[in-house]
């Protein structure tokens, strides 16, 4: 009897003590879940993969930035949810970074509709973090609501219980369609670096009259391994990178221990000492007043251009051979001329005088026949006629022998006389301009250079460049001897000409170079620029201008200089020769003997860096500033300053 009045006694007491409670004590039914052992959890898991991670890329997004962005996204999500019943007038969310973790929480207003009923209060909760690619995504989930205000717009007429019962569900279903939102719509910040991987082969050569050849190469990169940290000043990761999609295993079940506010916190300046160390010794030191920083290790940048390149690079041009024009005199030793060939053969016009040898001899009958015979007698009157011709024949043959003796007087005295001029002229100078020899030449036609291997060293200091290559050129040439004074005797009768058309081909014999790598900024970009040394060749014809020229039946006709220069008895001790009495440039004397050297110019290579563009939610764009630093290509995002005033 006794103990059933005890029993009776509590639960009177019990109710009397529950309908002593407030409406806003009776719907507190959302106790506040503590995430010490996730945190705690979640540093063990970044410390394993920190321990064995090489990473390539880190970024760092300041507190302030994400304070700027994440309250406002995740209101601007709560105040979308679209539900007949429940309006969410007021939530004012506030963000700590901290131990591991991010925390949420703030005030809110929501009403009920249907039953005109408005609650206020705090809520709180936490943010999970992960990294999917080239994005940051934080998903927010509400885990605790504390109400401290419950008024009517109208009264209810329901008792305390029955509003608990209305209000519990619906702060339950508040939470719910909240967090289901935000595990949709999370707040997403990309730092995409496939800006910084997307590379051009034809953009790396400057020089626009350059033709590029290359089969091109796929560059992908994705997470192999990383690491976050998040504290008080912001959330910063380290990324390892790697060529080949990851087989990533599943994560194992967590831990069911717990851990102490203590332990976290020395678990956490553990994992804060280690993952900073590891960025130092990786990456270089955040800049101050960035709200958002990436940096790409050289090493990476350079494996990523390596891998762009690993296939051979063909650069060809159009090639055009400077003009040659060539208009020298020629001119022999004194001691070369023979004055002698000045002199010219006598001619004379042969006697024509009369014959004279005309038959004057007659047949006659002497006797009477039949005893009479016949015989041959000299005509008289016949013979004396022909004896008057011969003497007239032999009276003229006298008069053109006359002349003719006076003629050949005449004709030595002039070969003298040109023997003596000739010999004046020939004494006059050492050497003796015989006429002009002229070209006009030119050519055109293709090079190609093959590069088989461009290597970028891993600070990107230097590039090393493996190449062969040829040139092919058509080549025509117009020469011409013009003879003057006694040129005529000794260089050519009368003006020749010749045009010559003969091709050009050269090798570029395989060939190695390391070049240096200047950095320049470039309007947004980062040029990493190459000054590469132009690629010397050196050519030959099939048959040389000279050879040629010398070659030629008509001008050995034609030009007695080829005789004179043909005393070594080969054409190519006679092009020799002939490059003795004329004065040619040596880029001259190369391309008429068949031989041309030049230059194949490349110029410049330069390796383009863009800049990255942050995004928010594929929203608001910040576009960073590049900077090259020591051991890294460093993106920074620095919040403008605002005007004074403002």
């Amino acid at each position: 009897m006794k103990k059933n009045l005890a029993i009776f006694t509590g639960v009177v007491l019990l109710a009397l003590f529950y309908s002593c409670k407030t409406l806003e004590q009776q719907v507190n039914q959302f106790k506040p879940v503590s995430t010490t052992s996730q945190q705690y959890l979640a540093i063990e898991k970044n410390l394993a993969q920190l321990d064995s991670m090489s990473p390539h890329v880190g970024a760092h997004i300041d507190k302030s930035f994400l304070m700027e962005y994440l309250p406002a996204e995740i209101k601007k999500n709560a105040e979308s949810i679209n539900d007949e019943n429940l309006i969410i007038t007021k939530l004012d969310p506030t963000v700590e970074l901290d131990q591991q973790g991010v925390f949420i929480r703030g005030d809110f207003n929501i009403t009920l509709v249907k039953y005109d009923i408005t609650i206020a209060g705090e809520f709180k909760g936490v943010a999970a973090t992960s990294l999917e690619g080239d994005s940051l995504f934080l998903r927010t989930a509400l885990n605790w609501l504390d109400i401290q205000n419950i008024k009517y717009i109208k009264k209810p007429g329901l008792t305390k219980k029955a509003l608990v019962a209305i209000i519990v569900p619906a702060l339950r279903n508040f939470m719910t369609t909240a967090n289901a939102l935000f595990l949709r719509k999370p707040f997403a910040f990309y730092v995409p670096l496939k800006q910084v991987y997307q590379f051009d082969v034809t953009r790396l050569f400057k020089d626009t009259a350059l033709r590029i050849s290359a089969t091109p190469v796929e560059l992908a990169r994705y997470n192999k391994k990383s690491a976050v940290k998040i504290g008080s000043e912001g959330i910063t990761t380290l990324i390892e990178l790697t060529n080949k999609q990851p087989n990533t295993p599943p994560a194992p079940p967590a831990g069911i221990a717990s851990y102490s506010p203590k332990q976290l916190k020395e678990k956490f300046n553990e994992y804060t000492k280690k993952f900073e160390q590891h960025w130092l010794n990786n990456l270089d030191t955040l800049p101050k007043g960035a709200a958002v920083v990436a940096m790409v290790r050289k090493s990476e940048l350079a494996g990523l251009v390596n891998q762009a390149l690993s296939n051979p690079v063909t650069v060809s041009r159009n090639l055009l051979l400077p003009p040659m024009q060539v208009n020298e005199k020629v001119e022999l030793e004194k001691s070369k001329i023979n004055c002698q060939a000045v002199r010219t053969d006598f001619s004379y016009p042969a006697f024509n005088g009369d014959a004279c040898d005309w038959n004057c001899m007659r047949r006659i009958t002497i006797g009477v026949c039949p005893f009479c015979r016949r015989v041959r007698v000299e005509d008289p009157a016949c013979a004396a006629s022909r004896r008057a011709c011969v003497i007239k024949r032999e009276a003229e043959r006298v008069i053109w022998q006359t002349a003719r003796n006076a003629a050949n007087l005449a004709h030595e005295a002039e070969n003298i006389a040109k023997i003596g001029a000739c010999n004046i002229w020939r004494s006059a100078t050492d050497f003796v301009a015989l006429g002009r020899f002229k070209v006009d030449a030119g050519g055109s036609g293709n090079g190609s250079v093959n590069f088989s291997s461009i290597h970028l060293n891993d600070d990107l200091s230097k590039i090393s460049l493996q190449y062969n290559g040829n040139v092919n050129v058509n080549f025509k040439a117009d020469l011409e001897m013009t003879p003057l004074d006694l040129g005529h005797i000794f260089l050519c009768f009368a003006r020749y000409s010749k045009t010559i058309r003969t091709s050009i081909a050269a090798s570029i014999p395989a060939s190695s170079s390391t070049l240096n790598i200047t950095p320049v900024t470039q309007g947004n970009n980062l040029l990493l620029n190459v000054q590469v040394d132009p690629v010397s060749y050196r050519a030959t014809m099939n048959n040389g201008p000279l050879e040629q020229l010398f070659s030629d039946v008509t001008f050995r006709a034609q030009c007695p200089i080829f005789s004179t220069l043909m005393q070594a008895g080969t054409i190519g001790a006679t092009v020799g020769n002939f490059l003795g009495v004329v004065k040619l440039a040596p880029e001259q004397k190369l391309l008429l003997t068949g031989s041309a050297s030049g230059q194949y110019e490349i110029k410049e290579l330069s390796i383009p860096v863009k800049p990255i563009v942050f995004r928010i939610n594929q929203g608001e764009d910040k576009q960073s500033v590049i900077s090259w630093r020591t051991k890294t290509i460093q993106f920074a995002y620095t919040k403008p300053l605002l005007m004074a005033g403002n």
